[in-house]
């Protein structure tokens, strides 16, 4: 996933985008929190990944279903997203 935010990225540094900052690199796209929101997603994603399953399992169970739920519909907003992005890109 870090490769396709670099890809990403570079498309968007070749085209016109103004620049928000001069003084701040990490916001040289106008839309430069879409990266860093994806950034944050993934390294959410990464830390949940390494979590026992066993353990997240019981803790879902017990009451705390709504976590599955926002996975969910998380899953579906990013996967959205990523093939308009795809289709776009084409």
């Amino acid at each position: 996933m870090a490769r396709d935010i670099k890809k990403f990225q570079e498309m968007f540094e070749s085209s016109s985008n103004e620049e928000i900052t001069k003084n701040e690199s990490d916001r040289k796209h106008v839309n430069y929190m879409f990266f860093k929101n994806l950034e944050t997603i993934k390294r959410c994603i990464d830390d949940m990944m390494e979590m026992n399953q066993d353990e997240v399992d019981k803790i879902l169970v017990n009451g705390h279903d709504w976590a599955s739920d926002h996975i969910a519909t998380s899953k579906d907003d990013i996967e959205e997203v990523a093939n308009f992005l795809k289709n776009e890109v084409k």
